[in-house]
């Protein structure tokens, strides 16, 4: 593990630069907000900022502010305010996009089975997913009020477990499984259900675990 950020060529994958996060705090999760600025969450429970002037991350939110506990991933939503999910506390929190200030509990502790959030994305739709690694789902709220939806993957479909990363495009899902080993794809229903429709396609990955 290193106390590092790093940006590559998103055509290339060619390496880019290195930005080096306070020591201790190995970072988790990135996230840009609309201006391009870089946020960080880490291990040490807070949320950074990275400052393109000093070259250096500041604590943008710090740990326990709004009952902050063990960050993963974080976004940016429609309201250029921050969505951060709280792993150990079971929730997803939201904070001013501008000063950082708490503006209180998103999703609820635990709403409709949320149980260790990991990653989060605003789809294309009017969703946030959430991945839900305790409980095996994909978990889909209201983008703008935060209540329960439905479970875009249900428990253990297409044999994925704990569901970790996620990216949403269209009527895409694309899930990685942390000890399943496997990308999965699925496609979602944006009209009629907003359950999945059809079983995912698998790309196995077989990489050694890591947290």
């Amino acid at each position: 593990f290193s106390d590092t950020v790093e940006s590559f060529d998103i055509e290339t994958g060619e390496h880019e630069r290195t930005r080096s996060t306070p020591p201790g705090s190995r970072p988790r999760d990135v996230a840009l907000d609309g201006n391009g600025k870089l946020y960080v969450t880490d291990k040490l429970h807070r949320v950074l900022r990275y400052d393109p002037i000093s070259k250096q991350f500041d604590v943008f939110v710090a740990a326990g502010d709004g009952g902050l506990f063990d960050p993963r991933g974080l976004a940016f939503g429609a309201d250029r305010n921050l969505y951060v999910a709280s792993r150990s506390s079971h929730n997803v929190l939201k904070f001013d996009g501008t000063t950082g200030k708490s503006l209180g509990e998103f999703v609820k502790a635990g709403s409709g089975g949320l149980n260790n959030p990991i990653s989060l994305v605003f789809g294309d739709d009017s969703y946030v997913y959430v991945t839900s690694e305790g409980s095996n789902e994909v978990l889909r709220f209201d983008a703008k009020t935060g209540s329960f939806v439905d479970a875009a993957v249900s428990r253990g479909y297409g044999e994925i477990d704990a569901p970790y990363g996620l990216v949403v495009k269209g009527d895409r899902l694309f899930v990685t499984g942390r000890r399943s080993q496997g990308i999965y794809e699925y496609r979602l229903k944006l009209n009629d259900s907003p359950n999945v429709a059809d079983s995912p396609s698998v790309t196995d990955i077989r990489a050694s675990d890591s947290n």
